[in-house]
């Protein structure tokens, strides 16, 4: 961790990141490296939000995001493209399961990261519903297989992607923008009923879905759903060897290496707006930085809760429509167990409604 000291600080900075989670990290690394003069404000000591660790008694423990998705050959992660142009390497470890999610007492799904173990255990905990679940994986496949396709086998990263690529598309792959156009109009929900209403069925990806998220399924769009439900055996399942803080702190490397500074133990007190336009934050003690661009990597909760003052319209307040969505709470319960007492197969993330237990194994 680099300490930054409030005193050296820039009396204007090109880019402010708010946050120092993986997001406000990735934006501010790629930026510092293209020459923007960046500063990330972070509250905690730490980066990396809730893909972050702490220590207890000699013990290393996840904070909460510790999986990625998509570091195979075929799958697509965004930080592929990310630390191959920060010219950082990390180290991921492959597993063979994400999650055993408990329905109820009698039913628990494991989600294996073997396309054809997940869906035999589907198949095998809602044999009532195998046909209708093959289909809709099915579906989610086809459609996550064919965006690959209309990217050559591989998804570029924005900044790479030709301009011309989606124009082309309108000519060679007509009915895949039809079918893309209505992935994201829709929701997962709406989806999901077409070929299930299995309410076990619709509770288990919800549950899942949520995990992934916060959101149920009736609030993401159905363009997330072959990335969530398909990118883990596809892609590939990967723990950051070390702890999930692996990826941050590379990616602090990389914004220090660049130019780029990180103030941390500093909270917002709020984003000073100009004109309609943020032009930089004031910090708890008073001290303001400007900035041309503000890129928030808060919650939503957090963004319009506190840091704007958001005005709402009496339209709104009528309808419910200024409000914010409630978060979804999780109860986390982490045990450490030693090893030779541990059975020959755990699965590291026991996942039930509101509450989620890991296991450390030393």
């Amino acid at each position: 961790m680099h300490v930054l000291d409030r005193d050296i600080l820039l009396p204007y900075y090109d880019v402010l990141v708010v946050g120092a989670g993986i997001g406000g990290l990735t934006a501010a690394a790629l930026l510092a490296k293209r020459g923007y003069r960046v500063l990330v404000v972070e509250q905690h000591y730490l980066p990396g939000g809730c893909a972050s660790i702490f220590r207890r008694q000699g013990f290393t423990f996840d904070v909460g995001a510790s999986l990625f998705f998509g570091f195979g050959e075929k799958g697509y992660n965004p930080h592929q493209f990310v630390m191959n142009e920060l010219e950082e390497d990390i180290t991921l470890v492959p597993m063979d399961e994400t999650f055993t999610i408990h329905l109820d007492q009698q039913t628990k799904v494991s989600m294996y990261t073997q396309r054809e173990r997940f869906w035999a255990e589907m198949c095998s905990c809602f044999p009532h519903q195998s046909e209708q679940i093959k289909a809709l994986l099915s579906e989610f496949e086809s459609f996550y297989n064919e965006s690959l396709d209309s990217y050559g086998g591989q998804f570029f990263a924005p900044a790479e992607t030709p301009p011309q690529h989606g124009i082309n598309l309108m000519f060679t792959r007509p009915f895949y923008l039809a079918r893309l156009l209505n992935y994201l109009l829709s929701t997962q929900e709406q989806l999901f009923r077409r070929f299930t209403r299995d309410p076990q069925i619709l509770k288990l990806f919800t549950l899942l879905n949520q995990n992934m998220t916060t959101c149920g399924l009736d609030q993401t769009p159905a363009i997330a759903g072959p990335m969530i439900h398909v990118e883990s055996y596809t892609g590939g399942c990967y723990y950051a060897q070390g702890s999930p803080q692996t990826l941050a702190n590379k990616l602090e490397k990389a914004i220090h290496k660049y130019g780029g500074k990180i103030l941390y133990r500093n909270r917002i007190d709020k984003i000073l707006i100009k004109n309609g336009k943020a032009i930089g934050c004031q910090l708890e003690n008073g001290l303001k930085i400007k900035s041309h661009t503000v890129i928030s990597n808060t919650t939503v909760w957090n963004l319009y809760g506190k840091l704007i003052v958001r005005s709402i319209s009496p339209a709104e307040k009528e309808s419910g429509q200024g409000n914010l969505g409630q978060v979804i709470v999780y109860l986390v319960f982490i045990l450490v167990l030693k090893q030779k007492l541990s059975p020959r197969r755990l699965s590291l993330h026991k996942f039930c409604p509101l509450m989620t237990m890991a296991l450390q194994v030393i």
